[in-house]
């Protein structure tokens, strides 16, 4: 969880997820949107105590909803094995099958297509 100043350092990085996609209650989505504060990033660079007073909440249901929101837009972890695999999957079932499980991991790789597309 963010706090003071790493959190608005880290909620200028991320990306404008909405609010809609974080698993928080509509009352407080609608609440929030009524008073401009539609994405992620709009909510964590907020002060805790104009969040209070605009949603009209406890400070702990304040810390709740800044909390459901951090951690669905913090990246996964992802374990040392997972970064040492022999293959690093695209995540695209198709191309990953026809690779044998992904990019192979440790050589430099060039992935191109037909000219002229894309």
């Amino acid at each position: 969880f963010f706090r003071g100043h790493a959190c608005r350092a880290r909620a200028q990085q991320m990306g404008s997820r909405s609010l809609k996609r974080c698993n928080l209650e509509d009352h407080i989505v609608a609440s929030l949107a009524k008073n401009g504060i539609f994405t992620a990033k709009d909510l964590l660079l907020r002060d805790r105590l104009v969040l209070q007073d605009l949603l009209d909440v406890t400070s702990m249901t304040v810390q709740q909803v800044l909390l459901k929101v951090s951690e669905s837009v913090a990246p996964q972890p992802v374990a040392v094995t997972q970064i040492q695999q022999r293959f690093l999957p695209t995540q695209l079932q198709d191309l990953d099958k026809a690779l044998n499980g992904g990019l192979p991991s440790g050589v430099v790789t060039e992935v191109v297509g037909c000219s002229g597309l894309g």
